[in-house]
């Protein structure tokens, strides 16, 4: 069974590259560095193509998992944000076409607690459960999602949608990628909530690793968030 590692990267956050680049090669990762269009390139051709700032998509997407929306003040997206979802979308594109079973799923602020072999272990170790995604790490620590814990398996908790926790390290299965991409259509969220509506409709099992071994530098503070 085979892995592709995949790293969303902004052009100019240089140094988030610089900073990232060691930590990799200590654990052994060789990603596919995920350039393409950044939010500087998303031109209106791009926009129409992958964007619709809806209100009433918005709320199919949120229904009955996030209780404080605001529907009134709805905005849309940042560029940044479309951004982000598309190279998503993208690496997914990538996974579903290649002849790797698994993606794990990396953005440019990632800091890495574990190397490849026990990123790749994970899905060794879960294979007695029905699993779709695994997330080893996030923005938050385990009270994000303590609420919505629905089963526990070795070191691993099944969690209700909701069931993201950001989006800076997860792995994800080829054939649940088909699934996402399947309903995937159109932009009008962030990515961890578009993500969450799609897990959703997908009936897609999300794991969660205890402890997690990853984190997110913009969430910490450490770095500026650009979207």
């Amino acid at each position: 069974m085979k892995t592709q590692f995949y790293v969303m990267h902004y052009k100019k956050n240089e140094q988030r590259k610089a900073n990232l680049i060691p930590l990799l090669e200590q654990t052994g990762i060789d990603p596919v560095w995920y350039l393409d269009y950044d939010k500087d390139e998303l031109n209106d051709e791009i926009l129409g193509q992958y964007y619709t700032p809806d209100l009433s998509k918005f709320k199919e997407r949120t229904s009955g998992m996030y209780p404080e929306v605001d529907y009134e003040g709805y905005q849309g997206v940042t560029l940044g944000g479309i951004s982000l979802c598309i190279k998503h979308i993208k690496c997914m594109e990538d996974l579903v076409a290649s002849d790797f079973d698994y993606g794990v799923f990396l953005e440019d602020d990632v800091v890495l607690n574990i190397d490849k072999k026990g990123i790749e272990n994970y899905t060794k170790q879960i294979k007695g459960a029905k699993w779709d995604a695994i997330f080893f790490g996030g923005g938050f620590d385990h009270n994000l999602v303590a609420s919505r814990v629905a089963a526990k398996y070795k070191d691993f908790i099944l969690v209700d949608h909701p069931a993201t926790n950001c989006t800076s390290s997860y792995i994800i299965t080829k054939e649940a990628a088909k699934k996402v991409l399947s309903t995937f259509t159109t932009i009008c969220t962030s990515i961890d909530w578009e993500l969450n509506y799609h897990f959703k409709v997908n009936n897609l099992k999300v794991w969660h690793t205890v402890p997690y071994t990853a984190g997110q530098l913009s969430t910490a503070g450490v770095y500026e968030c650009t979207l």
